[in-house]
Protein backbone atom coordinates (compact mmCIF):
# COMPACT_ATOMS: atom_id res chain seq x y z
CA UNK A 1 0.00 0.00 0.00
CA UNK A 2 1.27 3.52 -0.96
CA UNK A 3 2.56 5.98 1.93
CA UNK A 4 0.31 9.23 1.16
CA UNK A 5 -0.04 11.32 4.04
CA UNK A 6 2.60 11.39 7.25
CA UNK A 7 0.69 11.29 10.33
CA UNK A 8 1.87 12.38 13.66
CA UNK A 9 3.28 9.07 15.39
CA UNK A 10 4.78 8.85 12.10
CA UNK A 11 6.77 11.72 12.68
CA UNK A 12 9.87 11.38 15.24
CA UNK A 13 10.11 13.41 17.91
CA UNK A 14 12.48 16.67 17.08
CA UNK A 15 12.65 16.07 13.91
CA UNK A 16 10.77 19.03 12.58
CA UNK A 17 13.51 21.62 12.32
CA UNK A 18 12.74 25.36 10.90
CA UNK A 19 14.47 24.11 7.76
CA UNK A 20 11.73 21.52 7.78
CA UNK A 21 9.34 23.84 7.88
CA UNK A 22 8.29 24.73 3.97
CA UNK A 23 4.97 26.34 2.70
CA UNK A 24 3.98 22.29 1.96
CA UNK A 25 5.77 19.32 2.35
CA UNK A 26 5.81 17.62 -0.82
CA UNK A 27 7.51 15.05 -1.50
CA UNK A 28 8.15 12.45 -3.93
CA UNK A 29 9.62 8.96 -3.90
CA UNK A 30 10.03 8.04 -7.28
CA UNK A 31 8.46 9.25 -10.54
CA UNK A 32 5.88 7.05 -10.02
CA UNK A 33 5.12 7.42 -6.31
CA UNK A 34 2.25 9.50 -5.19
CA UNK A 35 2.94 12.36 -2.94
CA UNK A 36 2.98 12.56 0.51
CA UNK A 37 0.97 15.31 2.59
CA UNK A 38 1.33 16.23 6.58
CA UNK A 39 -1.95 15.23 8.20
CA UNK A 40 -3.39 18.77 9.63
CA UNK A 41 -2.29 19.54 13.14
CA UNK A 42 0.01 16.58 12.53
CA UNK A 43 3.25 18.69 13.87
CA UNK A 44 2.58 19.27 17.71
CA UNK A 45 4.90 20.99 20.49
CA UNK A 46 6.88 17.67 20.68
CA UNK A 47 7.69 17.15 17.05
CA UNK A 48 9.23 21.04 16.52
CA UNK A 49 13.24 20.22 17.00
CA UNK A 50 15.11 21.93 19.84
CA UNK A 51 15.51 25.84 19.64
CA UNK A 52 17.20 28.72 21.73
CA UNK A 53 14.87 29.89 24.62
CA UNK A 54 13.28 33.23 24.25
CA UNK A 55 13.04 33.11 20.32
CA UNK A 56 10.18 33.65 17.88
CA UNK A 57 9.42 31.85 14.65
CA UNK A 58 8.08 34.29 11.93
CA UNK A 59 8.77 34.27 8.35
CA UNK A 60 10.68 35.99 5.81
CA UNK A 61 10.40 37.71 3.00
CA UNK A 62 10.45 35.05 0.75
CA UNK A 63 8.45 33.41 3.49
CA UNK A 64 10.32 31.31 4.85
CA UNK A 65 10.32 30.52 8.64
CA UNK A 66 12.74 31.61 10.59
CA UNK A 67 13.63 32.01 14.25
CA UNK A 68 14.06 35.22 15.40
CA UNK A 69 15.60 36.03 18.81
CA UNK A 70 16.10 35.65 21.88
CA UNK A 71 16.83 39.61 22.69
CA UNK A 72 18.18 41.34 25.66
CA UNK A 73 16.79 42.08 28.61
CA UNK A 74 14.79 45.65 28.30
CA UNK A 75 14.28 45.31 24.90
CA UNK A 76 11.12 45.20 22.85
CA UNK A 77 9.95 43.42 19.79
CA UNK A 78 9.47 45.86 17.31
CA UNK A 79 8.60 45.54 13.51
CA UNK A 80 11.69 46.21 11.12
CA UNK A 81 9.23 47.20 7.76
CA UNK A 82 8.01 44.97 4.72
CA UNK A 83 10.86 42.72 3.63
CA UNK A 84 12.44 41.87 6.58
CA UNK A 85 11.40 39.79 10.00
CA UNK A 86 10.64 42.06 13.01
CA UNK A 87 13.85 41.87 15.27
CA UNK A 88 14.30 42.89 19.59
CA UNK A 89 15.69 46.23 19.69
CA UNK A 90 16.10 48.66 22.94
CA UNK A 91 13.91 51.42 23.84
CA UNK A 92 14.43 54.74 22.39
CA UNK A 93 17.23 56.68 24.64
CA UNK A 94 15.25 60.13 23.50
CA UNK A 95 12.00 59.72 23.91
CA UNK A 96 9.43 62.05 25.56
CA UNK A 97 10.16 63.44 29.36
CA UNK A 98 8.70 64.97 31.68
CA UNK A 99 9.88 67.81 33.34
CA UNK A 100 8.76 70.42 36.10
CA UNK A 101 5.68 67.87 37.57
CA UNK A 102 4.57 68.66 40.99
CA UNK A 103 1.40 67.95 42.66
CA UNK A 104 -1.63 68.58 41.33
CA UNK A 105 0.18 70.61 38.12
CA UNK A 106 -1.45 69.93 34.53
CA UNK A 107 1.00 68.55 32.25
CA UNK A 108 1.32 70.23 28.57
CA UNK A 109 3.41 69.09 25.56
CA UNK A 110 5.62 71.83 25.31
CA UNK A 111 7.86 70.84 21.95
CA UNK A 112 9.07 67.82 20.38
CA UNK A 113 8.95 64.56 22.72
CA UNK A 114 8.82 67.23 26.10
CA UNK A 115 6.13 67.21 28.32
CA UNK A 116 5.93 69.37 31.84
CA UNK A 117 3.80 69.99 34.49
CA UNK A 118 2.76 73.65 34.68
CA UNK A 119 3.28 75.39 38.14
CA UNK A 120 0.80 78.09 36.69
CA UNK A 121 -1.53 75.49 35.64
CA UNK A 122 -2.92 73.21 38.86
CA UNK A 123 -6.21 70.87 39.22
CA UNK A 124 -7.06 68.75 42.51
CA UNK A 125 -10.02 67.03 41.25
CA UNK A 126 -12.11 70.04 42.31
CA UNK A 127 -10.83 73.07 41.13
CA UNK A 128 -8.29 74.46 38.53
CA UNK A 129 -6.80 76.89 39.23
CA UNK A 130 -4.89 79.67 36.53
CA UNK A 131 -2.09 81.59 37.90
CA UNK A 132 0.00 84.71 36.92
CA UNK A 133 3.73 84.52 38.17
CA UNK A 134 4.69 87.50 35.73
CA UNK A 135 1.63 89.52 35.76
CA UNK A 136 1.59 89.46 32.39
CA UNK A 137 -2.35 89.14 31.93
CA UNK A 138 -3.82 86.49 29.34
CA UNK A 139 -4.16 83.69 31.98
CA UNK A 140 -6.87 82.14 30.18
CA UNK A 141 -8.17 81.87 26.71
CA UNK A 142 -11.53 80.88 25.66
CA UNK A 143 -11.24 80.94 21.51
CA UNK A 144 -14.31 80.82 19.58
CA UNK A 145 -14.41 79.90 16.13
CA UNK A 146 -14.08 81.78 12.99
CA UNK A 147 -16.65 83.77 11.01
CA UNK A 148 -17.77 85.86 13.98
CA UNK A 149 -18.82 83.17 15.77
CA UNK A 150 -19.19 83.59 19.76
CA UNK A 151 -17.07 82.87 22.67
CA UNK A 152 -18.61 81.37 25.84
CA UNK A 153 -18.35 80.23 29.50
CA UNK A 154 -20.96 78.92 31.08
CA UNK A 155 -21.86 77.91 34.87
CA UNK A 156 -23.83 74.61 36.06
CA UNK A 157 -25.18 72.96 38.61
CA UNK A 158 -24.59 69.54 37.29
CA UNK A 159 -23.23 68.63 33.64
CA UNK A 160 -26.22 67.94 32.25
CA UNK A 161 -27.85 70.37 33.44
CA UNK A 162 -29.59 73.52 32.26
CA UNK A 163 -26.51 76.48 32.85
CA UNK A 164 -27.22 79.12 35.60
CA UNK A 165 -25.49 81.55 34.21
CA UNK A 166 -23.19 82.30 31.05
CA UNK A 167 -20.67 84.51 29.82
CA UNK A 168 -20.76 84.97 25.93
CA UNK A 169 -18.40 87.48 23.25
CA UNK A 170 -18.44 87.88 19.99
CA UNK A 171 -16.92 90.51 17.79
CA UNK A 172 -20.38 92.33 17.17
CA UNK A 173 -22.17 92.29 19.97
CA UNK A 174 -19.59 92.31 22.91
CA UNK A 175 -19.50 91.15 26.15
CA UNK A 176 -22.93 89.31 27.19
CA UNK A 177 -23.80 88.31 31.25
CA UNK A 178 -26.28 86.13 31.50
CA UNK A 179 -28.05 84.73 34.29
CA UNK A 180 -30.67 82.03 34.45
CA UNK A 181 -31.30 82.48 30.46
CA UNK A 182 -32.08 85.88 30.15
CA UNK A 183 -29.10 88.57 29.00
CA UNK A 184 -28.45 90.91 32.31
CA UNK A 185 -25.77 93.41 31.23
CA UNK A 186 -23.45 93.80 28.32
CA UNK A 187 -20.56 95.48 27.72
CA UNK A 188 -21.03 96.44 23.92
CA UNK A 189 -18.08 96.67 21.11
CA UNK A 190 -18.00 100.37 21.45
CA UNK A 191 -17.60 100.49 25.21
CA UNK A 192 -21.11 101.00 25.99
CA UNK A 193 -22.21 99.16 29.58
CA UNK A 194 -26.24 98.31 29.17
CA UNK A 195 -27.64 97.29 31.98
CA UNK A 196 -30.96 95.26 31.74
CA UNK A 197 -31.73 95.59 28.47
CA UNK A 198 -30.15 97.05 25.28
CA UNK A 199 -32.69 98.81 23.41
CA UNK A 200 -31.31 102.50 23.68
CA UNK A 201 -27.55 101.72 23.49
CA UNK A 202 -27.22 103.19 20.24
CA UNK A 203 -29.09 106.25 21.30
CA UNK A 204 -27.18 107.10 24.46
CA UNK A 205 -23.90 105.22 24.51
CA UNK A 206 -22.33 105.21 27.79
CA UNK A 207 -23.83 103.37 30.83
CA UNK A 208 -27.52 102.48 30.44
CA UNK A 209 -29.51 100.86 33.09
CA UNK A 210 -33.15 99.93 31.75
CA UNK A 211 -36.01 98.68 32.68
CA UNK A 212 -39.38 97.87 30.89
CA UNK A 213 -41.22 97.33 34.16
CA UNK A 214 -44.34 98.74 33.43
CA UNK A 215 -46.27 101.08 35.71
CA UNK A 216 -44.07 100.49 38.23
CA UNK A 217 -40.44 102.23 39.37
CA UNK A 218 -37.23 100.33 39.54
CA UNK A 219 -33.81 100.89 41.05
CA UNK A 220 -31.86 99.94 37.97
CA UNK A 221 -28.89 101.68 39.46
CA UNK A 222 -27.81 102.17 43.00
CA UNK A 223 -24.62 103.64 44.68
CA UNK A 224 -23.85 102.11 47.91
CA UNK A 225 -21.79 102.83 50.57
CA UNK A 226 -22.15 100.67 53.92
CA UNK A 227 -20.56 103.02 56.26
CA UNK A 228 -23.05 104.07 59.04
CA UNK A 229 -21.36 107.43 60.53
CA UNK A 230 -22.52 110.60 59.28
CA UNK A 231 -21.29 112.10 56.53
CA UNK A 232 -20.93 108.51 54.78
CA UNK A 233 -21.96 108.79 50.89
CA UNK A 234 -21.23 108.55 47.35
CA UNK A 235 -19.99 110.97 44.55
CA UNK A 236 -20.94 110.63 40.28
CA UNK A 237 -17.68 112.53 39.46
CA UNK A 238 -16.83 113.83 35.59
CA UNK A 239 -13.31 113.62 35.03
CA UNK A 240 -11.06 114.69 32.41
CA UNK A 241 -8.60 116.17 31.29
CA UNK A 242 -6.74 120.27 31.23
CA UNK A 243 -4.86 121.24 27.86
CA UNK A 244 -1.76 120.18 29.69
CA UNK A 245 -3.00 116.63 30.14
CA UNK A 246 -3.66 116.67 33.98
CA UNK A 247 -6.55 114.34 35.07
CA UNK A 248 -9.14 117.29 36.62
CA UNK A 249 -12.39 117.04 38.15
CA UNK A 250 -14.89 119.09 36.42
CA UNK A 251 -17.95 118.40 37.47
CA UNK A 252 -19.67 116.12 40.65
CA UNK A 253 -22.78 114.82 42.62
CA UNK A 254 -22.51 114.15 46.42
CA UNK A 255 -25.35 112.48 47.54
CA UNK A 256 -24.54 112.43 51.50
CA UNK A 257 -26.18 110.83 54.64
CA UNK A 258 -26.37 113.89 57.06
CA UNK A 259 -27.99 111.51 59.55
CA UNK A 260 -27.49 108.29 60.10
CA UNK A 261 -29.37 107.35 62.86
CA UNK A 262 -32.00 104.97 63.09
CA UNK A 263 -35.27 106.31 62.81
CA UNK A 264 -33.63 110.13 62.05
CA UNK A 265 -31.93 109.03 58.89
CA UNK A 266 -31.41 112.42 56.39
CA UNK A 267 -30.14 112.73 52.93
CA UNK A 268 -28.81 115.69 50.70
CA UNK A 269 -27.52 116.24 47.44
CA UNK A 270 -24.78 118.62 46.13
CA UNK A 271 -23.62 120.12 42.78
CA UNK A 272 -20.43 121.04 42.57
CA UNK A 273 -18.37 122.71 39.29
CA UNK A 274 -15.27 124.06 38.75
CA UNK A 275 -14.58 127.38 38.17
CA UNK A 276 -11.07 129.21 37.87
CA UNK A 277 -9.29 125.95 38.39
CA UNK A 278 -11.31 125.10 42.06
CA UNK A 279 -14.25 123.19 42.34
CA UNK A 280 -17.02 124.53 44.68
CA UNK A 281 -20.43 123.59 45.78
CA UNK A 282 -23.29 125.41 43.54
CA UNK A 283 -26.41 124.21 44.53
CA UNK A 284 -27.70 122.04 47.85
CA UNK A 285 -31.15 120.10 48.00
CA UNK A 286 -31.67 120.30 51.64
CA UNK A 287 -33.27 116.94 53.73
CA UNK A 288 -36.60 118.70 54.02
CA UNK A 289 -37.05 119.99 50.56
CA UNK A 290 -35.75 123.40 49.90
CA UNK A 291 -32.61 124.76 47.84
CA UNK A 292 -29.57 126.93 48.86
CA UNK A 293 -27.11 128.15 46.46
CA UNK A 294 -22.91 128.44 46.93
CA UNK A 295 -21.84 126.41 49.81
CA UNK A 296 -24.76 127.31 52.02
CA UNK A 297 -26.07 124.90 54.46
CA UNK A 298 -28.53 126.38 56.32
CA UNK A 299 -31.95 125.43 55.97
CA UNK A 300 -33.11 128.90 56.88
CA UNK A 301 -32.14 130.21 53.62
CA UNK A 302 -32.90 127.62 51.60
CA UNK A 303 -35.23 128.70 48.64
CA UNK A 304 -37.99 125.77 49.48
CA UNK A 305 -41.20 126.33 46.96
CA UNK A 306 -41.91 128.65 43.54
CA UNK A 307 -44.90 128.26 42.43
CA UNK A 308 -47.15 129.81 39.67
CA UNK A 309 -51.09 130.34 39.25
CA UNK A 310 -54.42 132.03 38.90
CA UNK A 311 -56.77 133.42 41.61
CA UNK A 312 -60.26 134.76 41.86
CA UNK A 313 -60.03 138.43 43.42
CA UNK A 314 -63.81 139.62 44.64
CA UNK A 315 -64.97 142.78 46.87
CA UNK A 316 -66.17 141.97 50.29
CA UNK A 317 -67.56 144.50 52.82
CA UNK A 318 -65.77 144.30 56.29
CA UNK A 319 -68.65 144.19 58.70
CA UNK A 320 -71.15 142.05 57.28
CA UNK A 321 -70.19 141.17 54.15
CA UNK A 322 -71.82 141.21 50.82
CA UNK A 323 -75.38 140.47 49.85
CA UNK A 324 -74.53 140.83 46.25
CA UNK A 325 -72.08 141.39 44.01
CA UNK A 326 -72.08 140.86 40.45
CA UNK A 327 -68.88 140.82 37.91
CA UNK A 328 -67.96 141.36 34.41
CA UNK A 329 -64.87 139.56 34.91
CA UNK A 330 -62.29 138.72 38.16
CA UNK A 331 -58.58 138.21 36.96
CA UNK A 332 -55.96 137.27 39.38
CA UNK A 333 -52.15 136.21 39.01
CA UNK A 334 -49.73 135.61 41.22
CA UNK A 335 -46.02 134.09 41.82
CA UNK A 336 -44.42 132.62 45.13
CA UNK A 337 -41.22 132.02 45.55
CA UNK A 338 -39.90 130.91 48.98
CA UNK A 339 -42.22 132.80 51.41
CA UNK A 340 -42.74 135.94 49.32
CA UNK A 341 -45.84 136.63 47.07
CA UNK A 342 -46.43 139.23 44.68
CA UNK A 343 -50.39 139.02 43.17
CA UNK A 344 -51.81 140.84 40.54
CA UNK A 345 -55.69 141.64 40.27
CA UNK A 346 -58.22 142.89 37.70
CA UNK A 347 -62.22 142.83 38.52
CA UNK A 348 -65.07 144.79 37.21
CA UNK A 349 -68.04 145.44 39.66
CA UNK A 350 -70.95 145.58 37.43
CA UNK A 351 -73.16 145.98 40.37
CA UNK A 352 -73.81 145.55 43.94
CA UNK A 353 -75.74 146.13 47.28
CA UNK A 354 -76.66 145.22 51.03
CA UNK A 355 -73.61 144.46 53.64
CA UNK A 356 -71.88 146.84 55.84
CA UNK A 357 -68.54 148.34 56.79
CA UNK A 358 -65.12 149.32 54.27
CA UNK A 359 -64.65 147.52 50.99
CA UNK A 360 -61.73 145.15 50.77
CA UNK A 361 -60.13 143.01 47.90
CA UNK A 362 -60.68 139.37 49.37
CA UNK A 363 -59.37 135.74 47.79
CA UNK A 364 -55.58 136.00 48.41
CA UNK A 365 -54.41 132.86 47.34
CA UNK A 366 -52.09 132.82 50.26
CA UNK A 367 -52.63 134.00 53.81
CA UNK A 368 -50.31 136.83 54.56
CA UNK A 369 -48.08 136.57 57.42
CA UNK A 370 -48.25 140.36 58.73
CA UNK A 371 -47.57 142.58 61.57
CA UNK A 372 -45.54 145.41 62.83
CA UNK A 373 -43.17 143.15 64.31
CA UNK A 374 -42.89 141.25 60.75
CA UNK A 375 -42.05 144.45 58.86
CA UNK A 376 -45.35 146.11 58.30
CA UNK A 377 -48.71 145.24 56.49
CA UNK A 378 -46.74 145.68 53.16
CA UNK A 379 -48.06 148.85 50.44
CA UNK A 380 -50.73 147.54 47.64
CA UNK A 381 -50.81 149.61 44.63
CA UNK A 382 -53.62 150.38 42.30
CA UNK A 383 -54.31 151.77 39.21
CA UNK A 384 -57.79 152.04 37.20
CA UNK A 385 -59.68 151.90 40.44
CA UNK A 386 -63.06 153.80 38.96
CA UNK A 387 -65.38 151.39 41.50
CA UNK A 388 -63.35 153.08 44.38
CA UNK A 389 -64.38 156.62 43.87
CA UNK A 390 -63.10 159.89 42.85
CA UNK A 391 -61.62 160.72 46.14
CA UNK A 392 -59.31 157.31 46.32
CA UNK A 393 -58.17 158.11 42.65
CA UNK A 394 -57.43 161.24 43.22
CA UNK A 395 -55.75 160.70 46.53
CA UNK A 396 -52.37 159.58 48.19
CA UNK A 397 -52.74 156.29 48.89
CA UNK A 398 -52.60 154.37 52.52
CA UNK A 399 -53.88 150.65 51.48
CA UNK A 400 -52.51 147.55 53.02
CA UNK A 401 -52.62 143.84 53.56
CA UNK A 402 -54.77 142.23 56.25
CA UNK A 403 -54.80 138.53 57.68
CA UNK A 404 -58.22 138.84 58.40
CA UNK A 405 -60.77 136.47 56.57
CA UNK A 406 -57.87 134.31 54.87
CA UNK A 407 -55.96 137.21 53.27
CA UNK A 408 -57.39 140.63 52.03
CA UNK A 409 -56.13 144.00 51.06
CA UNK A 410 -57.81 147.03 52.25
CA UNK A 411 -58.16 150.47 49.84
CA UNK A 412 -57.19 153.62 52.13
CA UNK A 413 -56.78 156.59 50.91
CA UNK A 414 -55.51 160.62 52.73
CA UNK A 415 -58.22 162.86 53.15
CA UNK A 416 -57.50 166.39 52.74
CA UNK A 417 -56.79 166.43 56.86
CA UNK A 418 -54.18 163.55 56.19
CA UNK A 419 -56.08 160.72 58.10
CA UNK A 420 -56.56 157.45 56.83
CA UNK A 421 -59.73 156.89 55.34
CA UNK A 422 -61.18 153.51 54.44
CA UNK A 423 -63.99 153.13 51.23
CA UNK A 424 -66.99 153.02 52.24
CA UNK A 425 -68.74 154.15 49.41
CA UNK A 426 -67.48 153.08 46.20
CA UNK A 427 -69.49 153.96 42.97
CA UNK A 428 -72.42 151.40 41.93
CA UNK A 429 -69.90 150.30 39.55
CA UNK A 430 -66.45 149.70 38.32
CA UNK A 431 -63.11 148.63 37.61
CA UNK A 432 -60.24 147.85 40.38
CA UNK A 433 -56.70 147.03 39.44
CA UNK A 434 -53.59 147.01 41.08
CA UNK A 435 -50.66 144.88 42.17
CA UNK A 436 -49.22 143.80 45.75
CA UNK A 437 -46.55 142.00 47.75
CA UNK A 438 -46.37 140.38 50.74
CA UNK A 439 -44.87 137.38 52.94
CA UNK A 440 -46.68 134.22 53.86
CA UNK A 441 -45.94 130.98 55.90
CA UNK A 442 -47.66 128.88 53.69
Amino acid sequence: MALTQVKTNAIADDAVTTDKLANAINTERTANTAKVSLEDNAVTLAKMAGGTDGQIITYDASGDPVAVGPGTDGQVLTSTGAGSPPAFEDLPTSGPTLTGSTNNTVCTVTGANAIAGEANLTFDGTKLVVKDSDNSGNQLWIVGRANGNSSSLSFRNNADDAYVSRLETDSTSGLKFEVGGSERLRIGANGTVMVGGTLQAGANGGLNAESTSSGSITAPLCLINQGTADGSGVVISHRGKDDAGNQEDYNYIRMVAGDTGSGSEDGYITFWTANGGSLGERVRIQPAGGISFNGDSAAANALNDYEEGTWSPGMHRSSSGTSSMAYNYQYGRYTKIGDFVYVQFDLDVSSWSGGGGSFRVSGLPFPPSVSSAGAGYGAPQFRASSFLGSDFNTSQHSSWITDTAGGAIYPMYFNSSGGDVYVSSPESSGRVTGYATYFTNS
